[in-house]
């Protein structure tokens, strides 16, 4: 039994979080297995993703390097629905058992903090969007016992637009990128008409393990190298995401709604797959925010960060003010305040930390006892 969270853990139901006056909108999307990585020439002899890389650029973009980097792969955030569950809480997760088999009784994670809570206290109108069924990793009992945002997912589109399974795929039942993005737009539209500040989420799926799903409907395969099995289907699949990410935001910059809406990108997980990668490689995970209510860059570059302080910089960018800058084992990157891993705990440290059985994480696992 290690001690680590009583030293570390900020229970954000014991810090001061101030909504803004005006509340701001929030856009977010979690972009399956992307990294900073595939924007290195170095590596792969072109910049697999200069849409976000002119993306970053343009906009707050937190980086461990003085270039396009990103944040640390840690356990508890290495899979999607972890890594979703890090950014969003500012706890890592970590289950008794395998997450495809977890369905709580009682609630996920019902001793947590959210940022779904938070924005569900603050009369925010959310909106949940997954290619995939509700029912991947407890998605659908993490939502119902954080805030109960609108789910849509292949169960609701199936129903209500009588989807055909695919056909190109070992996934019979997922909505590809394509058409999710058509589909975030009409939801976000919809949201945008109420009187309601609005939060939305959309999680891509085509990068899954780096090459899952080439769209060649709205993209060129352009990339090809003998040398290398498979790059082919990363090179290509990973630039027309970027292509697709970045067409989405381009949509969301021409809406009326976009001066009072924070976009925030993040990757979820180092890809899976390792066909392209090598042991050298300085691997990190993307991550940007648009139109943030912080204009401050100061603290945007050398820094060492994980998913666990997407949550507390997140919530600065639309104005909120933490008192401290810090919830659960997380950050505020706009504040310059330490994170974890510059506070001198390294990469593995952290790692071996977070892995120890915790009195304070059982209680957020399970709620009171």
């Amino acid at each position: 039994m290690g001690n680590f969270y009583e030293q570390h853990y900020v229970d954000p139901h014991q810090v001061k979080i101030t909504a803004p006056n005006t509340k701001r909108n929030l856009i977010m999307i979690f972009a399956e297995s992307m990294e900073s990585t595939y924007a290195n020439e170095k590596y792969f002899g072109h910049n697999l993703i200069p849409e976000l890389s002119q993306i970053a650029v343009e906009n707050t973009h937190f980086s461990h390097n003085a270039q396009l980097g990103g944040f640390q792969n840690i356990k508890g955030a290495k899979y999607t629905q972890a890594s979703m569950v890090s950014q969003l809480c500012a706890i890592p997760l970590r289950l008794p058992v395998k997450a495809a088999r977890y369905r709580p009784v009682n609630g996920f994670l019902p001793g947590a903090l959210c940022l779904s809570d938070i924005l569900a206290k603050d009369g925010y109108n959310q909106s949940f969007m997954i290619g995939m069924t509700r029912l991947f990793s407890g998605t659908d009992k993490y939502l119902e016992t954080h805030g109960n945002p609108k789910i849509l997912d292949w169960d609701f589109y199936s129903e209500r637009d009588h989807l055909p399974k695919n056909t190109d795929h070992k996934r019979k039942r997922v909505v590809r990128d394509i058409n999710l993005f058509k589909y975030a737009k009409e939801e976000i539209s919809l949201l945008s008409a109420e009187e309601k500040p609005f939060a939305f989420t959309i999680m891509t799926l085509d990068t899954h393990f780096g090459n899952e799903h080439f769209e060649n409907k709205v993209c060129r395969a352009i990339y090809h190298d003998d040398n290398i099995a498979d790059e082919e289907n990363f090179k290509n699949v990973v630039s027309c995401s970027s292509m697709q990410i970045a067409n989405f935001v381009e949509w969301i910059k021409q809406q009326p709604f976009y001066n009072q809406t924070e976009i925030v990108i993040v990757g979820d997980h180092l890809t899976m797959s390792h066909t392209i990668f090598n042991d050298k490689m300085d691997r990190t995970v993307y991550d940007v925010y648009m139109n943030p209510a912080i204009k401050d860059k100061t603290f945007t570059q050398n820094r060492l960060f994980t998913a666990l302080d997407t949550l507390p910089t997140l919530l600065e960018g639309l104005g909120y003010k933490i008192a401290g800058h810090k919830l659960g084992l997380g950050v505020s990157l706009f504040s310059g305040e330490k994170t974890l891993l510059e506070q001198g705990i390294t990469v593995d440290k952290l790692n071996e930390e977070l892995d120890k059985q915790s009195a304070v994480y059982n209680k957020l696992l399970y709620g009171e006892n």
